[in-house]
């Protein structure tokens, strides 16, 4: 299974950029990116910038299929009608 850092590496280099520019068009320090390709975590809002600035979707950034991402949808649609379920179930017994 290929890593963030390895997928980043990947899709920048396909796209001929080089560290440098594409940390700044994200809007971080070279080293800040670097240290991503790395293997350093990620957190919050840049997930959006790298996003954006590689014109590819988020999913395809995290490395989820659109399979993937639609059976996680329809998992979390099946969690909500059990718990809507339980809910009515516990409100018939009060």
């Amino acid at each position: 299974m290929e890593t963030m850092g390895k997928r980043l590496e990947r899709i920048r280099k396909s796209q001929k950029k080089t560290i440098k520019e594409l940390a700044l068009e994200v809007g971080v320090p070279a080293s800040t990116y670097r240290d991503w390709e790395y293997g350093r975590e990620i957190k919050g809002e840049p997930y959006l910038r790298l996003a954006t600035a590689l014109k590819i979707s988020l999913h395809e950034l995290m490395g989820v299929s659109k399979a993937d991402f639609s059976n996680i949808i329809s998992k979390i649609k099946d969690i909500q009608d059990e718990l809507r379920n339980l809910e009515n179930d516990l409100q018939s017994l009060l």
